[in-house]
């Protein structure tokens, strides 16, 4: 379903793997393309919010999650080749979370 929605491409030749590990500029997909789904707007991708991503195909993705406000980086860098530690991703995930519930796009849970 995830792969239906272009939630998630996959690592290539039709495999999913999904033990591997998640680097910054996935997470940078996953959540943007998340956001976008379930609100139904686009986040402007126009910002070239860091250095060290110039060139990543996922790029235009990391600049949409700084558009939303969903990420910042690291000493104004992103190191979109790092590993995304568990905090963090529970960081990243809830940000565009509570937008979509201040949006009204998903309301609380009662």
């Amino acid at each position: 379903k995830l792969a239906a929605a272009g939630l998630v491409d996959g690592t290539g030749g039709g495999k999913y793997s999904p033990t591997a590990a998640v680097t910054r500029a996935q997470m940078a997909k996953f959540i943007v393309g998340a956001y976008e789904y379930v609100s139904d707007r686009t986040l402007s991708r126009s910002r070239n919010a860091f250095s060290d991503d110039d060139g990543n195909t996922l790029e235009p993705f990391i600049n949409a999650a700084v558009a939303g406000g969903f990420v910042i980086g690291r000493e104004s860098r992103y190191e979109p080749g790092a590993v995304v530690r568990r905090d963090a991703m529970a960081s990243f995930l809830a940000r565009p979370l509570d937008l979509l519930v201040a949006e009204g796009t998903t309301p609380p849970k009662q």
